[in-house]
């Protein structure tokens, strides 16, 4: 077993980095060093060949000294590389035929049954296949001494991935090849044998006549299956980890051999088509290898990774350029070539499930084909409204001349009154038509419900706000006799709207359907009950507050009439409605609101509902922001020991409420159980995400946050700045994680003094939000303030003031004069514009805030004092 042991693992090293090896070595092989010298044996004989017959001889002569005049009738030219149990040279025959061939003989030393029993097994499987695509067993024989040997088509080319990018192939070449490997593997199916090790280094790509031409190699760890023949059985390997990871099928990483049938290739097909096509694997190959066997296993049968379109919307953009560049496309059509028909083929090859992918190489190969003749796929969405789409869009010109034809027989029937059965006909057709129409919207609305404009983090978000804003223009007429439809439409745009951060768009559709609604449909009607809900959640967004509580509490008052109060749409706007009352800062009436939304869910849904624990988690919140810590730990700690069961440990939703207790925590005080959770939590997430996650990101924040209370400002420190690196190389300068990262950072820095070095971190953050939120968006609001205070410690009381008066302006424009949030802002511009010695209102502005102290934080709060004394100062002077 140490030998296969070996293998494997020699197969793994071969995508490392050299300098990572001995590091790699010491984890996997641990105190086992017969296993390391067979894998540092391997490796020796691996520096002089790439792969098994492949690529130009290298001129030189390695370990030729041993090497035989002759194999056969085979004349050697050189070694070509050399492997545990053979070497292969480069040979030339001269007849019948005068070719270069690859001849794999045994070593000398090789004199056991079982090896020579191993390289005979490897001849009958390669015999076994005969196809363009596969490189082809010539001959076999004994040379002298008895000693076996193969021998082998000489291919002469480059690996899949680096020929694509070396050509700079695009999509739809690259989809070509990917159909060749997928014909050549089924053929190996066919004769009985699966590769188990299909990777880009194990494909060659030649050209013959002008024309790129696959070859798969080195069926080395391949399986028979369907073959009881005592010499094959030494193939088949029980609970051995063989192939490389990155390519591995979730069963094949169970190291179950005799469970793998030829899906497991399927799966690794998939692998390379999402690679060919974005040019990332699906998963981390440094995260895949740093894992245990059984993280490497849980990660592969468990992970889902993202689709190839959102998986390059993801990456920074000096990547994404040279990926495009290799494809010879611009990034916008990349991302749009890939979302659609080659998302979903890609995916439903890598369906972790051995049921739900391809039943076989053909059949992927044949799915590939339909998407480049623009035929409807398999692994599209299911239904006819699809496949008519597909029919519509390569017939467009008949399917317009038959709409016409039918419209022209529906005006001349309805002109006769002889032609009564034509009619009658007619309107079956139009009442089919009318029901296709409703087909045709609930298409729309989940198929466009399911967009995330949201993961483009910018980039082709602006393509996406000009198509709606022409199905916009196109919802402004032709609905008159349909308000039913054009509310659902205007819903869903308005939704949509609202997905990439159009929320005055959005709203303004959410408006028009309540207005519509109403009007024509009745207050009863349930679709006036969506559309006041998506209208006051618009209002949320807009921080208009007052006004979506107007409307929500409308929405609620109508869904309890409709529905009853057992209804869960009425829940649904209730939850929504609370959660208003938390941001105009009615904290008694929010946590009054979630207990009693509580209470009926646990007598409807139950008390272990997932719902029901949502609303209990949504109370521990409420209750956290008002300071009401310990109540909302036992909450929490209840939510969260339900979710470890039903979801475990590692589910998102189990971490963000391991997250908020490790708030909790902070905010009683506990910070030692702050900090230890959230080391805990940044730990998992490491193991569970890998070190770039987005999420990561979130919990760095966190334990640095956590960290700098405790005293561990250093620590602290360090972990924000890691944050930032990662987050400015992943997401972007723009992402709203990188903005928030720069501004905690900032602040860290302003705290301890380092006035200076915050500075760059602090304008870059406020001027970020600027363009990403906008102006009059609270957290725009809140970095300006930290700006401003950032400025009055360098003592640059003139920019602190010219910054200080345009924040409170955006803050003015979304805040209510009463809003507990126009407090900070209030003071900033209080406090730089005494500092300047600017500002006519400033008296003025300082008894508003002295006011709304009184009114928020009571007369003996630090608040209150702070703004009576600065009023004060301004009355003496």
């Amino acid at each position: 077993m140490n030998r296969d042991a070996a293998k494997s693992i020699f197969l793994d090293l071969l995508d490392i980095p050299q300098h990572e090896h001995v590091m790699y070595l010491d984890r996997v092989c641990g105190g086992d060093p017969e296993l390391r010298d067979r894998v540092e044996s391997l490796l020796h004989a691996h520096k002089t060949a790439d792969v098994f017959m492949c690529g130009e001889p290298s001129g030189v002569d390695v370990g030729t000294a041993d090497a035989p005049d002759a194999i056969g009738p085979y004349r050697v030219v050189e070694q070509l590389g050399e492997g545990g149990f053979g070497r292969v040279y480069l040979c030339e025959q001269d007849e019948p035929i005068a070719r270069r061939v690859a001849v794999k003989i045994l070593h000398e030393s090789v004199v056991s049954s079982a090896a020579a029993r191993r390289f005979e097994d490897e001849r009958v499987l390669l015999a076994r296949m005969d196809h363009p695509g596969i490189a082809r067993v010539l001959d076999a024989g004994r040379a002298d001494g008895g000693r076996q040997y193969i021998v082998m088509e000489y291919v002469q080319g480059e690996t899949l991935t680096s020929y694509c990018d070396t050509h700079r192939l695009g999509i739809n070449e690259r989809v070509g090849l990917a159909i060749q490997v997928c014909r050549a593997v089924q053929h190996a199916h066919q004769k009985g044998v699966i590769h188990r090790d299909l990777k880009p280094s194990n494909i060659l790509v030649t050209e013959v006549d002008g024309e790129s031409c696959v070859k798969v190699i080195d069926f080395g760890v391949s399986k028979a299956f369907g073959d009881e023949d005592d010499a094959l059985a030494g193939v088949t390997l029980t609970r051995q980890l063989v192939g490389t990871p990155q390519y591995m099928s979730p069963e094949q990483a169970t190291g179950g051999a005799r469970v793998l049938d030829t899906r497991s290739d399927v799966y690794a097909l998939g692998v390379l088509v999402y690679e060919l096509l974005c040019g990332f694997q699906p998963f981390d190959a440094e995260q895949l290898r740093s894992a245990s066997a059984s993280q490497l296993e849980k990660l592969i049968r468990e992970v889902d990774p993202v689709r190839p379109s959102i998986r390059l919307s993801q990456v920074a953009e000096g990547e994404l350029k040279r990926i495009c560049e290799a494809r010879d496309v611009s990034s916008s059509r990349l991302i749009h070539d890939l979302r659609g028909e080659l998302d979903w083929i890609t995916m439903r090859a890598m369906e972790k499930d051995p049921e739900r992918r391809y039943a076989t190489c053909n059949a992927l190969a044949d799915d590939l084909q339909r998407g480049l003749d623009g035929e409807a796929v398999l692994a599209g969405p299911p239904g006819m409204m699809y496949r008519a789409r597909r029919f519509v869009v390569r017939r467009r010109v008949p399917v317009l001349i038959g709409l016409v034809l039918v419209g022209i027989i529906l005006a001349i029937g309805m002109l006769s009154a002889v032609h009564a059965v034509q009619l009658r006909a007619a309107n079956v057709r139009i009442s089919e038509t009318l029901e296709d129409r409703e087909q045709i919207i609930r298409f729309t609305e989940e198929m466009l419900g399911g967009v995330d404009p949201a993961m483009a983090r910018g980039r082709d978000t602006q393509m996406f706000q000009e198509i709606l804003d022409s199905a916009s223009a196109k919802l402004a007429s032709g609905f008159e006799d349909v308000p039913r439809v054009e509310v659902r439409l205007r819903i869903l745009v308005g939704s949509l709207y609202r997905s990439i951060g159009s929320f005055d768009e959005a709203a303004a559709h959410f408006e028009r359907a309540v207005t519509l609604s109403r009007d024509s449909l009745g207050s009863g009607e349930p679709m006036v009950i969506e559309a006041l809900s998506s209208l006051g959640s618009s209002y949320v967004e807009l921080s208009r507050f007052t006004e979506a509580r107007e409307v929500l509490e409308e929405a609620s008052r109508l869904s309890g009439l409709q529905f009853g109060g057992n209804d869960e749409n009425a829940f649904v706007v209730r939850s929504n409605l609370a959660a208003v009352y938390s941001a105009l800062g009615m904290h008694t009436e929010a946590i009054d609101s979630h207990r009693a939304l509580l209470e009926d869910r646990v007598r409807v849904l139950g008390d272990q509902h997932v719902d029901t624990m949502a609303t209990r988690n949504n109370l521990a919140n409420a209750l956290r922001v008002d300071e009401l810590n310990e109540e909302a730990g036992e909450l929490f700690e209840r939510v969260l020991a339900f979710q470890l069961e039903a979801l475990g440990e590692d589910h998102p939703n189990t971490l963000k409420t391991r997250t908020n207790l490790a708030l909790v925590y902070a905010q009683l005080g506990d910070l030692d159980s702050a900090v230890r959770m959230n080391r805990d939590i940044y730990a998992q997430k490491l193991r569970v995400l890998g070190e770039r996650h987005p999420s990561v990101l979130v919990t760095m924040v966190n334990l640095a946050s956590a960290l700098e209370k405790q005293g561990g400002v250093d620590e602290a420190r360090t972990l924000l700045e890691h944050a930032l690196a990662i987050s400015e190389a992943d997401l972007g300068d723009l992402h709203q994680y990188t903005l928030t990262i720069r501004n905690n950072l900032a602040g860290l820095l302003n705290r301890i003094g380092a006035f200076e070095q915050a500075l760059p971190y602090q304008r870059a953050s406020y001027e970020g939000l600027r363009e990403v939120f906008g102006d009059e968006h609270p957290t725009t609001v809140v970095c300006g303030g930290n700006y401003v205070r950032l400025l009055l410690n360098l003592d640059r009381a003139e920019e602190a003031a010219v910054v200080a008066e345009e924040t409170l302006r955006f803050a003015r424009a979304i805040f209510e004069d009463d809003d507990a949030r126009l407090c900070t802002p209030l003071e900033r511009y209080v406090q730089a514009s005494m500092a300047a010695g600017v500002g006519d209102d400033v008296a003025q502005q300082c008894q508003h805030l002295l006011r709304l102290c009184l009114d928020v934080y009571g007369p003996e709060s630090v608040e209150a004092v702070r703004a009576r004394q600065m009023l004060d100062q301004l009355k003496g002077t």
